[in-house]
């Protein structure tokens, strides 16, 4: 609910997998926008997957959740780790990627990197980097 008006409702998983706009998004998690740089969705974080495109003239931008950014260890973008806070049995790392943007990526707690300054590889889970 925003300025009196419901915004969205359903069970608890379907508003959080399908929110219906960046504020309801921001509402129930940590989500990440990405600016579209090219064709196939690509962003700054590379390809990423989608289910739906929505259509119309624009600028498109994505939303990925910040569990779904993962630390990869072959394909992916170079990004540098700038910090991060550790929850116990998670933690959220937040990184600057190569062209300068901020992502916060969800991590198990024992994958947390070493130290602000770190140099790792970062991709969409469910991308298909292979294209």
């Amino acid at each position: 609910m925003r300025d009196g008006r419901v915004l969205r409702s359903g069970p608890a998983v379907e508003v959080y997998r399908r929110p219906v706009d960046p504020w309801v998004a921001a509402f129930v998690g940590e989500a990440v926008f990405l600016p579209v740089t090219g064709p196939g969705l690509l962003t700054p974080l590379g390809p990423v997957a989608a289910d739906e495109v929505p259509g119309g003239p624009g600028a498109l931008t994505v939303m990925v959740w910040p569990e779904r950014i993962v630390l990869a260890a072959g394909p992916g973008v170079e990004a540098t780790v700038t910090g991060h806070t550790f929850h116990g049995h998670d933690a959220t790392v937040t990184l600057r990627l190569s062209d300068g943007t901020r992502v916060t990526v969800r991590v198990p707690g024992h994958a947390v990197p070493v130290a602000a300054g770190s140099g790792v590889r970062v991709r969409d889970e469910r991308a298909h980097l292979d294209r």
